[in-house]
């Protein structure tokens, strides 16, 4: 329940101390890492540390550490990729290390062992707060604005970070099932936000499998699943009761 709980406390860290963590830190780190379960495991995935020196960035974020992502290019590649890094994420946040999503940064290594770089995660001991005190540090748009019905899983998925804090995700309760459907972004920044929203909706889905645990209910998604047409959203699938 160590992640689940991190949920509620997590916050983006964007300002680290320049100490590398230790040896046996990041021998944890290495370990976790293959633990993370996958959305598609039929997906071939991989994750390496890297170096600030390993890294094209612009953004004012410097950590000592980086986890990369590398994935093959298939159906629901960037929703599996979301689910898997949002799990480092949080496991992160329950070590007392900090973490925050780069979407934009970018791996010297464009690709490993066939893989092509997706997204990573800057990593190691935060300067400052490490959690969240309260659920009203969180800038979220309230369930009535994203979902409609009930679940107790939702808080959870409501709570997951997001680019540019956009909160793409739809939820429609229905029968004991969550429908999902991501909403589509502006045309101004469409192509960029459209890739990153899909990661997005695996970090919500990360977030669910978690709640789902917690509740004691399955965690069966249908990305192949028939869902309403909705005129402002792309359906993502349904996940079921």
């Amino acid at each position: 329940m160590e992640l689940y709980n991190s949920i509620f406390r997590r916050k983006s860290i964007r300002r680290f101390k320049r100490e590398a963590l230790s040896a046996a830190q990041l021998f944890l780190v290495e370990e976790y890492m293959g633990k993370a379960q996958a959305l598609y495991p039929s997906i071939q995935t991989k994750m390496r540390i890297a170096a600030a020196s390993e890294i094209h960035t612009m953004l004012a974020i410097k950590s000592p550490h980086y986890l990369l992502f590398y994935s093959e290019s298939k159906d629901g590649y960037l929703l599996n990729a979301g689910f898997i890094l949002q799990q480092m994420d949080l496991f992160f946040s329950s070590q007392g290390f900090g973490s925050c999503w780069l979407g934009v940064a970018k791996s010297k290594e464009p690709s490993v062992d066939g893989l092509d770089f997706i997204i990573m995660l800057a990593f190691g001991t935060p300067e400052g707060k490490k959690y969240r005190e309260s659920l009203s540090e969180f800038r979220r748009k309230p369930l009535s604005q994203i979902a409609q019905g009930e679940d107790p899983r939702l808080q959870a998925a409501q709570l997951a970070p997001s680019a540019r804090n956009s909160q793409p995700w739809r939820f429609v309760c229905q029968d004991g099932d969550i429908l999902l459907y991501r909403k589509r972004a502006g045309a101004v920044m469409g192509l960029i936000m459209d890739r990153l929203n899909q990661i997005d909706m695996g970090i919500s889905l990360c977030h669910l499998m978690l709640a789902s645990e917690k509740q004691g209910m399955p965690f069966t998604f249908d990305s192949r699943a028939d869902l309403p047409k909705r005129a402002d959203c792309v359906p993502v699938g349904k996940l079921k009761g």
